[in-house]
């Protein structure tokens, strides 16, 4: 649903400190209806990290064993990239479909879950065992190694956003006009282990 882009941030531990700090995410899902919805995934890269990836695109070997060439293939492959003067990246993903189409793709993926409501409103919920699954988080690892991947995450984010007529109930932050809800969750919080999130972040939202 949201692209694997938590799947992305994860693959990035296999390339090395110093690579990981250099990525965030935004995904935006707003509806056209009840029954269908658009999801939009913007995710910025850092200069030293694209370079370093597109460097390994057009080194990588020719059997595909190789974690920096793997993720570089797969980085916007179905997506609008924007190459930035200054050596940076941006990849905007966009998708629409019916909730069950997106509930099918989110099944292998893990993240974003759409369920219609007899009353025609649509509850939205984001699972954090799906996100820190995909992280890494539940992991065992030492003390030096949680370290580190703290501090290769710091400062860095996965964003959400949904959009509706009106949000009915919710666990994240409301907009003023109450047409909006939104959430941000830091990678390092995640990683470190030491932050109390709820079991799922949701939202209930009247559709247009």
């Amino acid at each position: 649903m949201t692209s694997n882009i938590v799947g992305k941030f994860a693959a990035v531990l296999l390339l090395g400190a110093g690579l990981a700090g250099c990525m965030d995410a935004d995904v935006e899902v707003s509806f056209m209806d009840s029954e269908t919805a658009h999801v939009m995934t913007t995710t910025t890269m850092g200069a030293d990290f694209y370079g370093m990836i597109k460097a390994a695109e057009a080194e990588a070997p020719a059997d595909g064993d190789d974690a920096m060439g793997e993720f570089s293939e797969s980085f916007c492959a179905e997506g609008d990239l924007t190459e930035n003067a200054d050596g940076s990246a941006v990849c905007v993903e966009m998708m629409h479909g019916t909730l069950d189409e997106l509930n099918a793709q989110n099944e292998e993926e893990g993240g974003i879950h759409f369920a219609a409501q007899d009353d025609g409103t649509v509850r939205v919920s984001m699972p954090m065992s799906a996100l820190n699954a995909q992280l890494g988080a539940e992991e065992e690892m030492d003390a030096d190694t949680k370290a580190m991947m703290v501090a290769m995450f710091e400062g860095h984010a996965i964003t959400f956003t949904i959009i509706g007529e009106e949000i009915l109930d919710t666990n994240m932050t409301v907009s003023d006009d109450k047409t909006s809800v939104s959430l941000e969750l830091e990678f390092a919080k995640l990683l470190a282990g030491d932050t109390e999130f709820p079991k799922e972040y949701y939202a209930l939202v009247r559709t247009p």
